[in-house]
């Protein structure tokens, strides 16, 4: 099972979030999402989304994906891997899934994203 990271109890929203970040930067792969991150840091899923949305406006669930979205924009600008590969590299066993969610939240698909950055 998955290592959890705290016992420590979280006084409030503010530093439900703050611990939640840090998890996300170093953790992004292993907890791709909120239930895993939740577990991680000891909390419910339902309390984690609470307190990231009362600070963000979005849910955990969300700033993961675009977490995740960021390290493969940069992967895509940095080097020729496949998406498929990439896909795999970011914890993602179905690409066709990974191309949605990244369409989703970057608006194009990956390989338009890629070629979009051969063009500027």
């Amino acid at each position: 099972m998955f290592e959890r990271f705290t016992t420590k109890p979280f006084n409030n929203d503010e530093n439900v979030y703050h611990y939640f970040i840090e998890l996300l930067n170093d953790k992004y792969i292993e907890y791709a999402y909120a239930d895993l991150m939740a577990d991680a840091m000891g909390i419910s899923q339902r309390k984690l989304n609470e307190a990231v949305k009362n600070i963000t406006g979005k849910t955990a669930c969300q700033l993961t994906e675009e977490k995740i979205v960021f390290e493969a924009e940069k992967l895509l600008e940095e080097t020729d891997e496949k998406i498929k590969d990439i896909a795999l590299h970011l914890g993602y066993d179905d690409h066709f899934y990974f191309n949605r969610m990244f369409k989703k939240i970057n608006g194009l698909a990956p390989g338009k994203y890629r070629k979009s950055l051969v063009t500027k």
